[in-house]
């Protein structure tokens, strides 16, 4: 378990760093709210080094100012704060202004040891410490600058200024070129009133550049001094400025390449990169100029060493050829730096664009950028200066506002690399939730060959700070490497973290340059051969790895090499995403890892190890090559921890780690599939099918009849014309909302075809591995009609099947057999019904009701109700059917808006055969089902039938208690007051009657769509439709009492999409369901009688009673109870459903 976590832990820093040291790092916290490591430098004084820091905005002690800005020269130790500077300790002030120390006590105001007038107030707020350079090599020299140094008494020409140090840091020369003579001042910042020289800086062994940024309006400019040594007794100092004399007063803005605003020497370097014109003594001079056509660009200024006065100026090459930046306001330009990323000679050259932003085609945002120019290593002609660069490679940082590329400083060879190429860190200052977060990148051979992944990612919140401090921030805004400052051989940076005061010094680890490789017998391997190969395994083979020092490192120490202080470990890999390891190491607890101690008495012999690893029988794979890799690691690896404040810094010598690329090792092995002397298989499959027992139509197209039971069955036929066919499979794509998964036919099923998978409307079948060439498989594939879930829009069903293996096709035309099938599904369907009670009357009775007065449901009339029924008799089943009726709302009078027909008392109710109840769906239903808010009688609603089992005796006995009579309807009109007009007809005895027909038909019916709709109905089953109603009395009283009856229809058909492919005969599709309404009254006598007559028979009529009442009492008739006349029909309805009502209550 110990060796487990032990190489756990190892990779994970394999991964995360390199050898730039984040555990213990130095660190420095300046004075507060000074910007702090706004500029940093590695120096060296004398042979000792130091941290040489700018704080712009630090209170310097000299009298007259407040944030006049201050340079520190800290040594490298751990005293870290401030306020723990005793003896100098943690750092000391640089008084750079003047020679003579002594003048910091003095006011500003007073002439400087060069006789130079400083206006009163000219040092405070200098900035000084914006910018701050050092050779970086042992008795080196240092550039600190001032920019907005103002030297005019009462004018604020922010002049800018430059100290020039020695190695000790004491002041050689001032540079201030914008305060003399030769330049006007006359229109103030629109000609050289405010040059502010020194915003950027550079310095080594032979060049200084400053950047005069504010020179004309802010074209800005650079002024350079090259130290010709080449005489053996004096050092001449040449001087080469962009800026305009006398002349020439517009300098670079003669040749009209630059104007106002360009910011022409915000960063600048110098380098010797194939221009024509470079050599020892002649170079070129880059600068930044991030505002140049608001996307920014970097100039090229050429050198030339000759001793003329002629040569003075300094204009851009003779082409003006720059590079220019991609984006407005990208600030390309802002931070360059110059190395010699392959060693080849030819500097070349790296642009930061820190405001850059881009969206890849993945929709990827990336803030900030980093544009690598690689030479081309070789000198152009004088017309050929666009060739002197490669087009770049661009590094992009990937968080919001990071400011990736606001500072770039190269490393040297940090690795230590045998082939010398340099190596550069990019600051990105805010990254990391504004801790900021550097990264470092190695030099390569070529352009092709860099690597664009960061070989180190340096996150200052997992940098191993005190817990006094208070979290970094915007660690990377300034960055100074390339100098080993602890003396181990190894190039170190130092990082400063302006806004919190802080600058962080990360020393290099030593590194253990190792090599790892393998040997095998074979290049490749057989899949049916080995020798004592286990049990269980197809195939076997034996792996040596092999563990050397590199011989250009093999005299150093690093390590105790007399034992083993290594762990080497070999694993099996996925070759890709997606593809199993499958070759298993004899031995290994898992089976695809195995570790060992190694590493003794390496710095004198290589170390080799014999392992054996097999492949099982199991495995179907044989065309994608093995992985396998060989690592080694540093045995008990100790950590390095922070030292407290005063404590000697740790000696990182012991604390190497290995070349983080050459101490693993991938081999790629490939097997020998016996497909020709090339090992590529080259197959040729070809792929044919046909349904079984279906027919074809004229036009071709396969058609056959199904019901839900029936099934359709391919057979398909493989065959191989070409060599190996390695893991071939079969896609068959379907329609999976018809049809079920499909099944191999068993009685004809093959041992090498397979179901594999299935998932949606594609089943995979997997065919043999390898099918041999010449060989021919034929298989049958059933499938199953389902029922469909999806939307179909077609009774067309589509089949594709393809074929494929791992090994190539030479012909894939053939590969794929496509064809449609038309289903025809036949359904009969029928749509029925009854109206329940088939006869009712209306009555007189609640007339004198009005319809404020109707309460409950039974006082505005008998109840009616229709029961539809919809039957599939088969074969299939129907999909996504609907069932639309009229329903028979409100007849049209003048006289009334609420003659309603028949009253809907609920929604109309779907009854499924299994008694679910669900409602049909009516639009605006507030305005159609009982409108007039009556209340309901519970028991009577659709609902409560269903769940009785079965209607009462009281519905069975009102659907058999009257015939309807046999009336035939003749086409004579008949002329009535405007509304429905009843229509003569005649009854079975031939006798004329009057009826009146409600019906949707009619114009004068008001009707409204009742939709109900059904996913499935299945064959052989049906639903009922229920509609509840009340006959409205008061219409037909007030308008038809004087007709035989009243014929109130609803009508319903049923609805199926023709997508949907089903056959129906829809001549029963269609049903109308009427009740009979008669009026509730005696016979009128409608013809007059003479008056004698009817006065004769009242006499004979009243003696004939007489008698009969004498005759009746002598009998004792009258001594018995007689029952009362009995009530018309309607009253003895309607007393009936109220007795039942308080019967229930």
């Amino acid at each position: 378990m110990r060796l487990i976590l032990l190489l756990f832990l190892n990779i994970l820093r394999k991964v995360y760093s390199f050898n730039i040291d984040i555990s213990s790092p130095t660190y420095k916290v300046g004075p507060p709210n000074s910007h702090f490591g706004f500029s940093v430098a590695e120096h060296f004084n004398g042979n000792n080094p130091i941290l040489l820091i700018g704080a712009p905005k630090a209170n310097s002690t000299q009298p007259g100012t407040i944030s006049a800005g201050a340079i520190y020269s800290c040594p490298l130790n751990s005293y870290f704060r401030f306020k723990s500077n005793i003896n100098n300790k943690w750092c000391s002030q640089a008084y750079v202004e003047y020679q003579n120390k002594e003048r910091y006590k003095l006011p500003p105001r007073t002439k400087d040891d060069r006789s130079i007038t400083i206006d009163s107030k000219g040092s405070d707020y200098q900035l000084l410490g914006a910018s701050l350079s050092s050779s970086g090599k042992v008795n080196g020299r240092a550039i600190a600058c001032a920019p907005l140094k103002r030297y005019h008494e009462g004018v604020s020409y922010t002049d800018g200024s430059c100290y020039l140090l020695g190695t000790d840091l004491t002041l050689t020369s001032i540079i201030h070129n914008c305060n003399g003579g030769r330049l006007s001042k006359q229109e103030r910042h629109n000609s050289y009133g405010a040059c502010m020289q020194g915003f950027s800086s550079s310095i080594d062994e032979e060049v200084i550049l400053t950047g005069t940024i504010g020179a004309k309006a802010w074209t800005g400019g650079v002024h350079a001094t090259f130290v010709d040594r080449s005489d053996d007794v004096f050092a001449i100092n040449i001087d080469r400025t962009t800026l305009g004399f006398e002349e020439r007063e517009n300098g670079i803005r003669e040749n009209k390449l630059f104007e106002k605003g360009d910011y022409v020497g915000y960063s600048v370097k110098h380098g010797r990169f194939g221009f024509w014109y470079e050599d020892k003594k002649n170079f070129t001079i880059v600068s930044g100029s991030t505002r140049h056509n608001q996307s920014g660009s970097v100039v090229f200024f050429p050198f030339m060493s000759i001793q003329d006065q002629s040569y003075e100026e300094m204009l851009p090459t003779n082409d003006g050829f720059m590079l220019k930046g991609r984006q407005i306001g990208s600030g390309f330009g802002y931070s360059i730096e110059v190395l010699d990323l392959n060693n080849d000679g030819f500097d070349d050259l790296i642009v930061g664009a820190p405001f850059e932003f881009h969206i890849d085609e993945k929709g990827n945002e990336y803030h900030g950028a980093v544009y690598v120019f690689f030479s081309n290593g070789k000198f152009q002609s004088r017309d050929q200066n666009d060739l002197v660069f490669r087009k770049p490679i661009i590094l992009r940082g990937k968080e919001k506002y990071s400011q990736y590329g606001i500072s770039i400083t190269k490393l040297g060879n940090l690795d230590r690399d045998e082939y010398g190429y340099e190596d550069f860190a990019v600051g990105a200052p805010f990254d990391d939730n504004g801790a900021g977060v550097i990264y470092v990148y190695f030099g390569s051979k070529d352009k092709k060959s860099f690597n664009i992944k960061p070989a180190q990612i340096i996150q200052a919140s997992k940098l191993g700070i005190s817990p006094k401090q208070n979290p970094l921030k915007s660690c990377g805004f300034s960055l100074s490497g390339g100098s080993d400052i602890d003396n181990n051989g190894y190039p170190d940076l130092l990082v400063g973290c302006v806004l919190s005061d802080t600058v962080v010094a990360l020393r290099s680890k030593p590194i253990i340059n190792i090599i790892t490789d393998h040997f095998m017998i074979n290049s490749s391997l057989n899949i049916d051969g080995g020798v004592n190969c286990p049990r269980g395994s197809k195939t076997c083979f034996e792996f040596t790895t092999i563990l050397s020092m590199n011989p250009s490192y093999s005299k150093e120490k690093l390590v105790d090499y007399t034992k083993d202080v290594f762990i080497c470990q070999l694993e099996t890999l996925p070759y890709q995403l997606g593809i199993d390891k499958r070759a298993k190491i004899y031995g290994s607890k898992d089976g695809y890892s195995l570790t060992w101690e190694c590493g003794k008495n390496l710095n004198s012999q290589s170390q080799r190890k014999v392992h054996k690893l097999f492949i099982s029988k199991d495995n179907t794979d044989w065309l994608n090559p093995l992985k396998l890799k060989f690592s080694v690691y540093i045995k008990d690896q100790p950590k390095t921890t922070l030292p407290d404040e005063g404590e000697p810094l740790i000696n990182l010598n012991n604390y190497p780690i290995l070349n983080k690329y050459n101490s693993t090792h991938e081999v790629v092995i490939s097997f020998n599939k016996r497909c020709g002397d090339d090992d590529k298989c080259e197959s040729d499959l070809e792929l044919s099918a046909t349904f079984l027992d279906i027919s074809q139509d004229k036009k071709g197209t396969f058609v056959t009849r199904v019901g839900e039971k029936d099934s359709i069955n391919i057979k398909f036929v493989v065959k191989n014309k070409g060599e190996r066919a390695y893991e071939s499979r079969m896609y068959l794509q379907y329609n999976h909302d018809e049809l079920d998964v499909p099944q191999l036919d068993s009685t004809k099923k093959l041992s090498s075809v397979n179901l594999e998978s299935y998932e949606n409307n594609v089943t995979v079948f997997s065919l043999g591995n390898p099918i041999e060439p010449g060989k021919v498989i034929t298989f049958h594939v059933i499938f199953k009609l389902v029922k469909s879930e999806g939307q179909r829009t077609s009774n067309i069903l589509n089949f594709k099947a393809n074929v494929n293996s791992t090994s190539i096709e030479k012909n894939d035309k053939d590969n794929v057999w496509e064809e449609e099938l038309e289903i025809i599904k036949e359904a009969e369907l029928e749509l029925s019904g009854v109206s329940s009670p088939q006869m009712n009357y209306f009555g007189t009775t609640i007339d004198s009701l009005s319809d404020a007065e109707l309460k409950y449901e039974e006082d505005v009339g008998p109840m009616v109700k229709h029961q539809y029924t919809v039957t599939n008799r088969g074969p299939f089943y129907v999909r996504d059917l609907s069932v639309e009726f009229d329903w028979p709302f409100r007849i049209d009078h003048e006289d009334d808006e609420n003659n309603y027909a028949l009253y809907l008392l609920e929604m109309p109710t779907i009854i499924e055969a299994d008694k679910s109840i669900r409602h049909c769906l009516v639009e605006d239903s507030y305005d159609y089902i009982n409108p007039q808010k009556l209340i309901i009688d519970p028991s009577l609603t659709v609902e409560n039938s269903v769940k009785q089992k079965g209607r009462s005796k009281r519905e069975v006995e009102q659907g058999k208690m009257f015939n309807i009579p046999d009336i035939k309807i003749t086409t004579k009109g008949f002329l009535g007051s405007k509304g429905i007009q009843p229509i003569e007809a005649t009854d079975s005895n031939g006798s004329p009657i009057m009826i009146v027909d409600v019906d949707c038909k009619n114009s004068y019916v008001m009707c409204f769509k009742v939709k109900c709709h059904f996913n499935y109905i299945e064959s052989e089953s049906s639903a009922q439709i229920e509609f509840r109603a009340r006959l409205w009395n008061r219409t037909f009283i007030d308008h038809y009492t004087n007709v035989e009856y009243v014929q109130i229809s609803s009508s319903g058909r049923i609805i199926v999409k023709p997508e949907q492919g089903v056959v129906d005969d829809q001549s029963n599709n269609f049903f109308t369901i009427s009740t009979h309404a008669y009026p509730d009254r005696p016979k009128l006598q409608t013809q007059e009688l003479p008056i004698f007559p009817i006065i004769l028979a009242i006499f004979v009529g009243l003696m004939i009673l007489g008698l009969i009442i004498l005759i009746c009492w002598k009998c004792g008739f009258f001594k018995r109870k007689r029952a009362g006349d009995g009530p018309l029909l309607h009253k003895a309805e309607l007393q009936y459903e109220r007795e039942m009502w308080h019967e229930m209550h």
